[in-house]
């Protein structure tokens, strides 16, 4: 919103259009026969619960990449076991291969 009112201000000559809409597959898998589900963006999230809506997390481990997509896995009560970026694992790859090898011992 900031942006179109710089756009506005600055008497440019532009168009808005849609380049792109992010809409949920229609998924048809057994969530229970995975032990960790990896999300990336909060439409990750948002797609998980219109595809699932009575989706429990049971003993399935959650992976968050971002603070967007954290805050989204909160709000659905998600339980978040690996969570990137952070200073030590700045990608979910290291986070996700640290969490690995702890578990392996």
């Amino acid at each position: 919103k900031d942006n179109i009112k710089l756009l506005d201000e600055s008497n440019l000559n532009y168009k808005r259009c849609i380049f792109f809409k992010i809409v949920p597959n229609k998924l048809k898998i057994k969530l229970t026969s995975y032990s960790m589900i990896v999300f990336y963006s909060p439409r990750d999230i948002e797609s998980l619960f219109t595809n699932f809506p009575d989706f429990k997390q049971g003993n399935i481990k959650i992976a968050v990449f971002g603070e967007a997509t954290n805050q989204m896995a909160n709000t659905h009560s998600l339980d978040i076991e690996v969570h990137a970026p952070t200073d030590k694992f700045p990608s979910l790859s290291m986070a996700l291969d640290h969490y690995f090898r702890l578990l392996k011992g």
